[in-house]
């Protein structure tokens, strides 16, 4: 077959071996790309690199096109295999390509410092829906954030929005938001009523400071692996 053949057809039966998937661990840490943003549902890290070592070899092409939040996608590259990756949800895409094409903390803490983050915003928005959540001087901060970031197409910008939207709310100090459910996104009053419950209101929370922690944390392992 010529080098222009893209898709390798398999016979069915290697993929009809059944397997217990619920135990499966390798035992290592997974790369930290993979908790960039926490979304239920996500796929281990180790059942795709099981996944991945079984049914291809280093060098080879993989093609994931419902690649969700790029579990696949990096487990392969972290493992030698040429990627592409594609999703019909816009932010699905958006997490995978940012795994695959991060940026170090220091061009994330150059770019941020580039970013006019305290210039005055419409806050019309405000009351009705972020007010039980964020802060106003935080609000501030991320309209401007997205406006800045949305503005600009580059590897750098898609990374800190990316990094952004995994600390956009959660249940400590480190996220934008006051005490929320870290993965699913409640509803304006459903928030109101645990402000009320925990006898809570949602405190400033500095943007910069933040990402660029969560940044750091993603840059333990390293990016060798990436777009090699």
């Amino acid at each position: 077959m010529s080098q222009a053949t893209v898709l390798k057809l398999v016979d069915s039966l290697p993929f009809s071996v059944e397997e217990d998937y619920s135990l499966l661990s390798s035992g290592d840490r997974p790369h930290s790309l993979h908790s960039i943003v926490a979304q239920p549902r996500q796929m281990n890290p180790d059942l795709a690199g099981h996944l991945i070592n079984s049914y291809s070899k280093k060098d080879d092409v993989l093609l994931d096109p419902f690649c969700g939040t790029g579990t696949i996608a990096l487990e392969a590259c972290l493992r030698g295999r040429k990627v592409y990756a594609s999703d019909a949800s816009e932010l699905q895409s958006l997490v995978t390509a940012a795994k695959l094409a991060p940026a170090d903390i220091a061009e994330v803490t150059l770019k941020l410092q580039m970013m006019g983050l305290e210039r005055p915003v419409s806050t019309e928005s405000y009351q009705d829906y972020f007010a039980p959540f964020f802060d106003l001087d935080t609000f501030r901060e991320l309209s401007n954030l997205r406006r800045s970031v949305s503005a600009a197409e580059d590897r750098v910008s898609r990374y800190i929005l990316t990094l952004g939207l995994g600390l956009l709310h959660g249940h400590s100090g480190g996220y934008f938001s006051a005490y929320t459910s870290p993965k699913v996104s409640l509803l304006p009053e459903e928030q109101v009523s645990l402000n009320a419950e925990r006898s809570q209101y949602p405190d400033y929370r500095s943007i910069i400071p933040r990402i660029i922690k969560r940044g750091a944390g993603m840059c333990g392992e390293g990016f060798a692996f990436v777009l090699q």
